[in-house]
């Protein structure tokens, strides 16, 4: 350890044990280590490893950064700009070449090419870039999307697809990485009981998990399904007129009210006359 940094003089010898405490009592909250030690801290999931050749934990440009593991023996030889954790991988980069290594310290991947940043997107992946265009790669350093992307916008929903976007257009890519669903639409709101709310050519409807148009785009504002209700609106000179349609696309309460919100437990409150009340699934005002 003394060769690496600079330990208080009181400091003689540390188990492990002794070191991990000592290490979290001069933390900062981020992961990384107080000057006092003159290395900082990069935890993965099983193993602490330090950074050395890292000062008062400010960004280091002469390619003098490595690693080392929590028994002081270098993992990773210095020579490097720059060195960031994902979930299980390392990115390093010593000029303009960027590296993928693995927990072994393996090169997966290596490219003068793209920028690369952790992403937990999928597990152990890679964010890339190159023409400010993004992509994914996968533990293994193999594309799992490619870079053709303007913005990977989130994370996968529970039918297994994520939003990503093409110049000012969104469409959708599954676990596999394929784009299932055309970039098309201008926006989305939420999925809900296997319906989605897109916007195209500046109108609402509805699309399921397989693309396929469900509710034609026919309304000025469209929120997602609860209960088996959406609330849409259409707009004209007076303003906004709020209603409900069931999955079906049928108007099952006219767009009758000046505002509402979403079902739940099978109630919902709209605002009529200027006062807020109550209705049912039906439309039946709930006193």
């Amino acid at each position: 350890v003394h060769q690496f940094g600079s330990l208080d003089e009181k400091i003689r010898l540390l188990s492990v044990k002794k070191c991990r405490s000592e290490i979290r009592a001069h933390s900062d909250g981020r992961g990384r280590i107080g000057s006092s030690f003159g290395f900082s801290a990069i935890q993965t999931r099983y193993t602490p490893y330090y950074l050395i050749g890292a000062q008062n934990n400010q960004p280091n440009q002469n390619g003098s950064l490595g690693l080392i593991d929590s028994l002081g023996k270098v993992v990773l030889e210095p020579g490097y700009d720059f060195i960031v954790k994902g979930d299980e991988l390392f990115i390093a980069r010593t000029g303009q070449l960027h590296k993928v290594l693995n927990k072994k310290m393996e090169v997966v991947f290596e490219s003068y090419e793209y920028a690369l940043w952790p992403s937990f997107i999928i597990p152990h992946g890679v964010g890339v870039s190159r023409n400010r265009k993004q992509g994914l790669l996968d533990s293994m350093g193999q594309f799992f999307l490619p870079c053709a992307y303007d913005m990977i916008i989130d994370g996968f929903a529970e039918n297994g697809l994520m939003e990503v976007r093409r110049g000012h257009l969104i469409g959708f890519v599954n676990r596999e990485g394929e784009e299932v669903i055309a970039c098309k639409y201008q926006s989305s709101g939420s999925w809900g009981e296997g319906l989605l709310d897109v916007r195209r050519n500046d109108k609402w409807g509805y699309i399921n998990a397989q693309g396929e148009t469900v509710i034609p785009h026919r309304y000025s504002i469209g929120k997602w399904f609860s209960n088996g209700r959406a609330l849409v609106a259409q707009r004209d000179e007076e303003g906004y007129h709020f209603g409900f349609i069931d999955k079906e696309g049928k108007e099952v309460i006219p767009l009758i009210y000046e505002d509402g919100r979403d079902f739940k437990n099978g109630k919902a409150e709209v605002k009529h006359n200027g006062k807020w009340i109550t209705i049912d699934r039906q439309g039946k005002q709930i006193p």
